[in-house]
């Protein structure tokens, strides 16, 4: 991937993890212009590149955080909405009633403790891109939600790719979102 003019070497290395892991869940999401997402851990380095490549394609990022400050990093980043999940069991609702509907995708790096919320929050054929289990692996899960819905769960992580996938996935990151970091 070539080095943006403006940035340092330093910063230039600090691209590759957060934003291709990013545009990643995004490319498997199959996400379009006019869709809507939901980024679990909005405020983190994933889900900050997540909120801007969503920007970037005409999508519309929504964010779930646990404390103001990491909400005021998302609004910063123009997310639709923010909720916070922290001492909240009903963050799921609240976030359907601000978009006033379900969402085409989720993106979840949690894992076991959202998969209710997920199920919850996902519209008929939504996407559930799983690639983080910060919460844990084991669930009882509702699989008649997922038929009765046709939820997409699409689990991924970047360090089982074959260097062909992630070269094809850098080339297409640099066409697509590269030059933002010189703007």
């Amino acid at each position: 991937m070539p080095l943006p003019s403006n940035l340092s070497f330093v910063q230039g290395g600090a691209i590759p993890e957060a934003w291709i892991t990013a545009f990643q869940l995004l490319r498997l999401a199959e996400v379009k212009e006019g869709q809507h997402v939901v980024i679990y851990a909005g405020a983190s380095g994933v889900g900050t590149a997540a909120i801007q490549l969503c920007r970037l394609l005409g999508a519309h990022p929504w964010a779930v955080v646990s404390t103001a400050d990491k909400g005021s990093i998302c609004q910063e980043l123009k997310a639709d909405g923010v909720v916070y999940y922290r001492d909240n069991a009903g963050w799921p609702k609240e976030l359907i009633a601000k978009k006033g509907g379900t969402f085409n995708a989720v993106l979840d790096c949690v894992g076991a403790a959202n998969v209710d919320s997920t199920l919850e929050l996902l519209s008929i054929d939504g996407k559930w891109v799983l690639f983080g289990l910060l919460s844990g692996a084991k669930v009882d899960m509702n699989l008649g939600a997922l038929l009765g819905k046709r939820i997409n769960l699409i689990s991924t992580t970047l360090k089982t790719r074959n260097d062909d996938y992630k070269s094809e996935l850098i080339a297409d990151f640099t066409k697509t979102a590269l030059e933002g970091f010189e703007k």
